[in-house]
C-alpha cells in the first residue's frame, strides 16, 4: 500500500470514527434478556433485550 493509499485509508477511518461519535444512545448500562429478574430499574426495549442499571466500581 502506497503513501497516498494510507492517507485515503486514514481519512476513511477518521470519517467513520466521526460518524460513530455522533450516534445518540437512548440508554446505557448492562444488556439483559427482557425477562431477566433484574429488578424495577431497567429500560425495556421492544424485542428480546432490555438495558439495566450501570454497575460502577468494578
Amino acid at each position: 500500500m502506497g503513501t497516498y493509499q494510507h492517507i485515503l485509508c486514514a481519512k476513511s477511518l477518521a470519517k467513520l470514527a466521526k460518524e460513530v461519535a455522533r450516534l445518540l444512545f437512548p440508554a446505557y448500562g448492562s444488556l439483559y434478556f427482557a425477562d431477566a429478574p433484574i429488578g424495577p430499574y431497567f429500560i425495556v426495549s421492544p424485542g428480546d433485550f432490555c438495558v439495566g442499571h450501570v454497575v460502577q466500581g468494578l
